[in-house]
């Protein structure tokens, strides 16, 4: 009896003790997780200011209406204020140059639609490579993956080699460098494979929010053109990274605004 009672107590002990190292190798994992959350939150901060900062070098002389344009891999790009970034959410991503995307010196920050006005809104059987649906249930966008037959987030990071011509882990294969965290589509069907070769998948699903702010803070969402009154010229950046661990979803988000660096009071200037 005694050492029946030892076992038992002996088999609760190490049960417990599996217990609390499972759970803390969760928390360790989810804090892993939530550092690497926060830093691609804020490199898609990071990337919109890019966005306004490339549009305001490059078009110099017409600021005030293009310092919010919608960028473009044409090297020979024009703006006439006529397609800003508009309200929205959007992915955002790397992709090479026009027309070589191989072109690391090219190689810059684009915006691809999130959500769009034509796409079936329900779950359909995924059989056509390259189709796309977004679900209003859970607001996000897929795309069919013709070789697993299983829609994709368009949202969804992987792990992806983005310098064909360099091999970063110097294997001697120059398409398999854990290089960046990018997304492997993009709409319209013109951008899919943005950038770079497959290299693993990941968790985090990252979209990014945009809005117009006036000076006495009223919000300019969907439906509203910025081409329509360049004075309001702050924009509000919200960058959210959501990732799954077993059962649960977990979120990051931060927010900024942007302006043409003009700032509020040189609205004539």
């Amino acid at each position: 009896m005694e050492t029946v009672i030892a076992f038992i107590t002996l088999a609760i002990g190490v049960t417990i003790a599996g217990m609390i190292m499972g759970s803390s190798l969760r928390n360790m994992q989810n804090a892993k997780n939530r550092v690497m959350a926060v830093n691609l939150a804020r490199e898609g901060i990071e990337a919109v200011r890019n966005v306004r900062d490339t549009n305001w070098l490059k078009f110099h002389s017409k600021r005030r209406a293009c310092w919010n344009n919608m960028p473009s891999v044409k090297p020979d790009e024009i703006c006439d204020g006529s397609e800003p970034i508009r309200p929205g959410r959007y992915i955002i991503y790397k992709q090479g140059g026009f027309p070589d995307k191989t072109d690391p010196s090219t190689y810059r920050w684009l915006l691809g639609d999130y959500e769009w006005a034509g796409l079936p809104t329900s779950v359909l059987p995924c059989i056509h490579d390259g189709d796309y649906y977004h679900n209003t249930s859970d607001t996000f966008t897929y795309r069919c993956n013709g070789n697993t037959s299983e829609w994709e987030n368009i949202g969804s990071l992987s792990i992806v080699d983005i310098d064909p011509i360099a091999d970063t882990n110097n294997d001697t294969n120059y398409v398999n460098d854990p290089d960046f965290y990018n997304h492997l589509y993009a709409y319209p069907e013109s951008n899919n494979n943005p950038l770079g070769s497959f290299v693993s998948d990941t968790v985090f699903i990252r979209t990014i929010t945009i809005q117009y702010v006036d000076n006495i803070g009223n919000i300019y969402g969907a439906g509203w053109n910025p081409a329509d009154d360049e004075n309001i010229n702050r924009m509000r950046v919200t960058s959210m990274v959501t990732w799954h661990s077993g059962t649960h979803w977990f979120k990051v988000e931060l927010q900024t605004h942007l302006t043409d660096y003009l700032g509020r009071e040189h609205l004539d200037g």
